[in-house]
């Protein structure tokens, strides 16, 4: 999978969770959509590693995880946190826009 794809999986996750959540109270299809992400950016970061990836590919994949972890949030929300600080972050995730 190529790393646009991997940008537009993820913007697309990030629209239906918000959808499911603020909208519809729907968390298991939020879930849903956030494990497919995840297995399609697991997928990219093999891929990543195989072809000793370019910086803008190491970028998207950070860029990707870090939604992920953003949007587990409102789900879980003191994992998502701990996560964010393991990722290197100093700011608490909730203070962000």
């Amino acid at each position: 999978m190529e790393a646009k794809k991997i940008r537009q999986k993820t913007h697309q996750t990030i629209k239906k969770v918000t959808e499911d959540i603020e909208e519809r109270f729907h968390f298991n299809t939020a879930i849903s959509a956030i494990m497919e992400l995840v297995n399609e950016v697991y997928k990219f970061q093999l891929e990543t590693e195989e072809k000793q990836g370019k910086e803008g590919d190491i970028f998207i994949l950070k860029e990707a995880l870090e939604m992920i972890v953003m949007l587990l949030g409102p789900i879980a929300p003191h994992f998502s946190e701990e996560l964010w600080h393991k990722m290197g972050n100093k700011e608490i995730i909730y203070t962000l826009p």
